[in-house]
């Protein structure tokens, strides 16, 4: 599978607690410690500017060889990195991550990234948008949470 669901600015797969997620994407894990569920009205920032859906990041020189960590469990996994990507990564101390190209940050990002020029995504209202890969490290940020109150205009990634 070449897509995954946005889990918000930061995240894992090991702890679904505030601890290991910030739990402010539009998906969240099911069995999260704190009970959250994502509905319509959790999207402060408004659906239209809101990522739901992008495709991954896989390194292209491990996965010629070798199932890359990114795609190597498949999309019945659950909550793994095969499935979920955040705009940071794994960790809230990491740099934001926009769309990478594939294979310029190692392997295991937990990232957002394509092997073509722009990033195919659905935003939460259903709407389709190639996202540049030069896009604002800020205006990814906003567009991966529901509710930091950043609305994003629509020029700011076409």
């Amino acid at each position: 599978m070449d897509y995954v669901g946005n889990g918000g600015t930061w995240g894992t797969w090991g702890n679904f607690d505030s601890s290991g997620n910030a739990l402010d994407g539009p998906i969240v894990p099911s069995s999260n410690t704190s009970k959250k569920m994502v509905k319509l009205s959790n999207i402060k920032d408004g659906t239209s500017s809101t990522l739901l859906i992008g495709e991954k990041y896989l390194n292209i020189k491990t996965a010629s060889t070798s199932p890359d960590c990114n795609d190597d469990q498949g999309w019945v996994d659950g909550w793994d990195n095969d499935t979920i990507c955040y705009a940071r990564g794994n960790s809230s101390t990491n740099p934001i991550y926009p769309p990478q190209p594939q294979g310029s940050v190692g392997t295991c990002a937990s990232i957002f990234g394509t092997i073509h020029t722009t990033l195919t995504t659905v935003f939460c209202d259903g709407s389709v948008h190639s996202i540049q890969m030069g896009i604002s490290p800020n205006t990814w940020l906003y567009l991966c949470g529901i509710e930091d109150g950043q609305v994003v205009n629509s020029s700011e990634f076409n």
